[in-house]
């Protein structure tokens, strides 16, 4: 990757914290702590850096981007994912109901 990646990877996410630093301030309510924006910084610069790594490279063909896809597809629907946990709330009954 060139200097000018480097600098768009560190750079577009402080740009993105904008926001939720404008509304930890003006927002009631709003807390976030200084290890929220450290995640949320994470989160954009990682998101940033795959993008810049796989969308804005000339050798990223079609079956590359494919195979990359698949590769955070299934990262992200393994069985340890948040996403999966949320099936099993709907097995719990409330009580104190006469069926």
């Amino acid at each position: 990757m060139k200097r000018q990646d480097y600098l768009i990877v560190a750079l577009v996410p402080l740009a993105l914290l904008l926001l939720p630093l404008v509304g930890s301030f003006t927002v009631e309510g709003w807390d976030w702590k200084w290890h929220d924006f450290l995640f949320a910084y994470v989160a954009f610069a990682l998101t940033t850096f795959t993008y810049r790594l796989l969308v804005t490279r000339s050798w990223s063909n079609l079956s590359y981007r494919l195979g990359a896809g698949l590769g955070f597809w299934a990262a992200s629907s393994s069985p340890g994912s948040t996403s999966r946990r949320r099936s099993s709330a709907r097995t719990i009954r409330p009580t104190g109901f006469i069926s």
